[in-house]
């Protein structure tokens, strides 16, 4: 019977009967959970006033003593990287007067 790959009982036995038959259930996904690791916190580095000094001394052409003073006035703290272009927009505006009651 094996070599003839004949199936059993004449074919009428199906091995495999109660697999077909069956039916399998839908899954469903597992819905997402929120991450308990918290991603890394990226803190931008404060320059210190001689460091900002530097990197501001090249945008700008008119540095002097009085620039630096409004530089730490301004920031007490240390100017970050990401600011030095708006800190250099800032110290170089020119402060616009306005006449008052007259």
């Amino acid at each position: 019977a094996r070599k003839a790959k004949a199936r059993p009982f004449g074919g009428r036995l199906d091995p495999y009967k109660p697999i077909t038959d069956s039916e399998l259930p839908a899954f469903l996904p597992r819905r997402g959970q929120d991450s308990l690791v918290r991603a890394p916190r990226i803190e931008e580095r404060l320059l210190t006033h001689v460091e900002a000094a530097k990197a501001l001394k090249a945008r700008l052409p008119e540095w002097s003593v009085a620039v630096y003073q409004e530089l730490v006035k301004r920031w007490p703290e240390g100017v970050a990287e990401e600011e030095l272009d708006a800190a250099a927009q800032q110290l170089t505006a020119r402060v616009q007067l306005n006449v008052v009651g007259g």
